[in-house]
């Protein structure tokens, strides 16, 4: 990312502000801790000082201190004591230490780390103002107390109550803050609270609960369905802060650690920063909208193996939780990121790789009211915040828990083709709003709990992107992946598996699930009338559900539905499927949904094509005769596989026709003069124009395959139409995008046959005029890229 202005690393950092006098450097020979005034050459810096710990030089922090800002090019370390350091800025350059605690010693006593600088035009080195940063190979430590940053609740509460069950006995303490998650669809009913009393899994709270919290597992056909809500601390006795001019401001503090150079990624092993963070706690922390400036961030830093953070909590932060940008093999373990401001956890640049998010928890993720201003930040989406937002994909995720908000639990945005460490597996999403929609029931926010994007889908396939034992409930929207832009054929290569969907609006959307279980409604209580909607929403692509047991879906709602109950070539392909007190329950609307079935999900035994049961022309091209209608469920069930293609038509004047399927039924003109533009017509059979081409000047045909199937991949032939002629016509093949109105530039002859029957099966077009009958028969092979112009002569 870029941001700010490099200032040369010569750059003196202890130069006099104003009438501020000078700190000396540490004298050779001189005393180590920072209470002791030879330390400091006879004055133990104050307020208005700018101090500078040189190379080869080791103090102490054994008092409280505030000094105008701190230099660490030799070692600061701070005493295992009760203490408060107030500064503007603290920087840890090349060869520098700042060390709170170590691996082998944790700092057991409370420091508090204030940082005051207020002056919004200071740039330190790329880094701005009020921060603890690291650079050129500077290192921070901070080890404060290993504590259990979350657990769930071992027990539902109910409203009112003032004591909570926690799964795993806690080292928490009398005094400390704690959040609980909602585990209803609001993520509103996230409520905090501060310890009055803790005995062994019980935890007393200073207030009544306003919200019930669920806290139970739930069984369904061999799986586990875990809805218990999550409990956070909060607390912790390391503390790194903003000053209280921050909660108006919202120019809090912020934590950095890069190489030498803001502007490039690091190469240098020795000029990469390390940062090791344990059991700390940042609060008012970020500077709103300013780039780069984030409670705590690897910017640049490129091998960060040795760097982590873990055991640590973010709250009442001003922008963002934690990010790594154009950093690499970094450890973000077990932490808690609660009510920021934009993304919770964050990996904002595609090339970010061998990262490891486990076991974190962010809680109540809040949007930026509207999109930033600067359009480089307003690319990064903060407006939609993400629990977790992640531009590169190449890392892994395991055991997080995304608990609530009004947009994704996770998002892959614009995550690129490049994931070889790619790993998502035991993570959970819930509570996210995700947007109503259009009457509370359709199309809300094309976005999921779980989402991915990418605005280069339409140059292929992306991925894999192997998502496994995944649990997503109370959402809106639990799981959609669909491209924002491009020209639609691109797709994201996505395997879910041995996953648990729940209590959702909407369960999955347009992809493939196997091995897993999903819920209508369970025993968790919500009264939002939209949950268990509809299990599986598909639209215009191939869905694969095997292996998948459905659980309460009944009184209108159903284990599959399609995105707008129109024409939008949705196709699902059913195996093993299991229906406890659930069914099917299709639109009544014009819909060319198709679902093929090994009979499971029909009841049959054998296999079957369902589709809608609506009598409205757009959905009576998809059945015959031979389909069993059962008007409860507004479904028919034909027997075998019925495959089918589309046919496309324009005219440059006259009226449009209507087509006629070979048993009698009539599609309408308005099928392919409205969107999605098409005709469907079932392999097999054949279809004539209901009017005189004499009626026009010209009309084109093009034929394309109606679903793009990766589980079948073998192409459909073709159809046979029939068109009447009178008069003299010309026929004529061209390419399906070079044409001016009628008039196609690479015209080419179209072969002529000598019956109907010679049409038949053919792996190009061709025709046969049949001049008793006065009717043109045309072969048309769907899913070429050319299309057929008839002109009257």
């Amino acid at each position: 990312m870029k941001f700010g202005l490099l200032l040369a690393l010569t750059v003196s950092l202890f130069a006099c502000q104003g009438t501020t006098a000078i700190v000396p450097s540490v004298p050779n020979g001189a005393g180590t801790r920072w209470s002791d005034p030879q330390t400091w050459g006879g004055t133990v810096p104050g307020a208005g000082s700018s101090v500078r710990i040189p190379s080869g030089k080791t103090v102490v922090l054994d008092q409280d201190a505030t000094v105008l800002d701190i230099t660490v090019q030799g070692t600061l370390l701070v005493e295992n004591k009760d203490l408060m350091l107030n500064t503007g800025y603290l920087m840890v350059e090349r060869g520098g230490l700042f060390s709170v605690g170590n691996e082998l010693l944790a700092h057991t006593k409370r420091l508090t780390i204030t940082l005051t600088g207020n002056n919004q035009t200071e740039n330190i080195m790329g880094m701005g103002t009020k921060f603890l940063g690291a650079m050129n190979g500077g290192k921070i430590d901070l080890f404060g107390e290993k504590r259990l940053s979350w657990t769930k609740l071992n027990l539902s509460v109910s409203k009112g109550a003032t004591q909570i069950t926690l799964l795993d006995a806690a080292n928490w303490r009398v005094g400390e803050s704690i959040a609980i998650a909602s585990s209803a669809l609001d993520p509103n009913q996230t409520e905090t609270r501060t310890i009055t009393a803790v005995q062994g899994k019980t935890v007393t709270l200073n207030q009544a609960l306003e919200f019930a919290h669920f806290g139970e597992l739930q069984s369904f056909d061999g799986k586990t369905l875990d809805e218990r809500a999550e409990v956070g601390l909060i607390s912790r006795n390391i503390v790194v802060q903003g000053d209280s001019s921050s909660e108006n401001s919202r120019f809090g503090g912020h934590v950095m650690i890069m190489g030498a150079n803001s502007a490039i990624k690091e190469t240098d092993p020795t000029a990469t920063s390390v940062t090791r963070i344990y059991g700390v706690e940042f609060r008012r922390l970020g500077q709103f909208q300013r780039l780069g400036r984030y409670p705590l961030h690897w910017h640049r830093n490129g091998d960060s193996s040795a760097s982590v953070v873990e055991s640590s909590s973010f709250h009442d932060n001003y922008q963002r939780g934690v990010v790594l940008h154009g950093s690499d093999k970094i450890s973000v373990n077990q932490n808690v990121v609660f009510g920021s401001i934009g993304h919770s956890f964050s990996s904002e640049d595609r090339a970010d790789t061998a990262n490891t998010f486990q076991g974190n928890l962010s809680l109540f993720t809040k949007p930026f009211s509207s999109k930033s201003p600067n359009p480089e930040q307003a690319a990064q989406n903060d407006d939609q915040a993400a629990g977790f937002w992640v531009r590169g994909p190449s890392n892994r995720f395991i055991g997080n828990h995304a608990a609530g908000g009004e947009h994704s639990g996770f998002w892959f945005d614009a995550a690129g083709p490049t994931n070889a460490n790619f790993e998502f597996r035991d993570n959970t999403a819930h509570s996210f709003l995700i947007g109503r929609g259009l009457n509370g029931n359709c199309c809300p926010g094309e976005k999921g709990a779980l989402w991915i994007t990418n605005d280069d889908y339409a140059i292929g396939s992306h991925g894999p992107f192997p998502i496994q034992n995944v649990t997503l409930y109370k959402n809106r929207e639990a799981f959609w992946a669909l491209p924002i832009s491009g020209d639609g054929h691109g797709s994201a290569d996505v395997d879910i598996f041995n996953s648990v969907f729940a209590d959702n609006a909407l369960g999955l959307s347009s992809h493939g699930l196997r091995d897993s279980l999903i819920v209508g409604r369970s025993a968790n209580p919500d009264s939002d009338s939209e949950i268990g909607r509809t299990g599986v929403q598909e639209y215009g692509n191939t869905t694969q559900i095997k292996n998948v047991t459905f659980v309460n879906f009944k009184d209108g709602n159903s284990v599959f539905g399609t995105r707008n109950c129109q024409r939008e070539a949705p196709n699902v392909i059913t195996t093993g499927i299991r229906l406890l007190n659930a069914e099917l329950q299709l639109c009544t609307g014009e819909s060319d949904i198709s679902i093929l079935d090994d009979g499971t999900l029909s009841g049959s035994g054998a296999i079957s094509t369902i589709t809608s049961g609506s009598s409205q022309s757009g959905s009576r091209a998809m059945y015959t005769s031979n389909c069993r209608l059962n008007a409860l469920q507004n479904v028919r069930v034909c027997p075998g596989k019925l495959e089918y293609w589309n046919l496309m038509l324009s005219t440059d004047n006259g009226p449009t026709p209507d087509l006629v399927r070979d048993d009698g039924v009539q599609l309408e003109a308005n099928d392919v003069n409205t969107y999605p533009f098409y005709w469907t017509m079932i392999k097999g059979h054949s279809y004539s124009l209901s009017q005189d081409l004499g009626l026009n000047h010209a009309i084109r045909l093009r034929a394309s395959v109606k679903y793009d199937n990766a589980y079948d991949p073998t192409p459909l032939n073709g159809g046979l139409l029939s068109v009447p002629v009178a008069g003299t016509f010309s026929i004529s093949l061209c390419d399906y995008g070079a044409y001016d109105g009628m008039t196609c530039e690479n015209k080419t002859a179209i072969p002529t046959v000598a019956s109907v029957a010679a049409l038949e099966g053919r792996q190009g077009p061709a025709f046969f005029f049949d001049s008793t009958s006065k009717k043109l028969h045309i072969w048309l092979v769907a899913g070429s890229d050319t299309s057929v112009l008839l002109e009257r002569l």
